[in-house]
């Protein structure tokens, strides 16, 4: 079967876009010995791969098993980006962590530099905590990056989730609190005027017996 079969093809980048790795591995199979030219078929109306696709779309494990059979790193769309510089704009792992967090974390200002040439996203940040490239670079002392990413204008004022989360629990630490010494207080007035209503009665209860 010919490696340029449309529906093969299409097949390929269909499975790539749906990050389905099952049908990548058949779609290649059936390309039989001519899968290192089906690998790079191109969408004809982008220019994009199935490399590309997957880079996109943060599907690793289709990233790993195209580049390991041969799939073309270099390639460039329509708009000159090859999957790198996709991977570097949208790909992140599922903590939604990106290249350039860990760039930042290593104190890499050289990939750093290269990743933002490529169009990662500085302020792009994780899931779990919020935090942004410069989040880790401050966290681990990695002052080139850091100053590298200040120098592009990213804010040192921004606000992780941790921190976002840590003044929401101490504010309903604090509505608790007030919330408990109102029931506190409620209890002593009662009790102050349950003793009262008793003292009253005792009192009248001598006063008729003395009568």
């Amino acid at each position: 079967m010919s490696f340029d079969a449309p529906f093969l093809r299409q097949s390929l980048l269909d499975a790539a876009v749906e990050g389905d790795l099952d049908a990548v591995v058949h779609t290649l199979d059936e390309g039989g010995a001519s899968i290192a030219n089906l690998i790079d078929s191109v969408d004809a109306a982008t220019g994009l791969t199935a490399l590309h696709h997957s880079c996109m779309r943060g599907f690793v494990e289709i990233v790993c098993y195209l580049v390991r059979h041969g799939a073309a790193v270099g390639i460039c769309d329509h708009f000159r980006k090859t999957p790198l510089h996709h991977a570097c704009h949208f790909g992140f792992t599922e903590e939604g962590e990106t290249a350039l967090h860990l760039a930042a974390q290593y104190d890499q200002v050289d990939a750093a530099k290269l990743l933002v040439s490529c169009g990662a996203n500085i302020q792009h940040a994780t899931i779990a905590t919020g935090d942004t490239p410069l989040h880790y670079a401050c966290r681990a002392g990695a002052i080139q990056v850091a100053v590298f990413l200040v120098s592009l204008g990213q804010s040192v004022h921004d606000l992780n989730k941790a921190y976002l989360d840590s003044k929401a629990s101490v504010k309903a630490m604090q509505v608790q609190v007030v919330r408990q010494r109102k029931l506190e207080e409620m209890e002593v007035r009662f009790r102050i005027v349950s003793f009262r209503i008793v003292s009253i009665r005792i009192i009248r209860h001598r006063q008729s017996e003395r009568i």
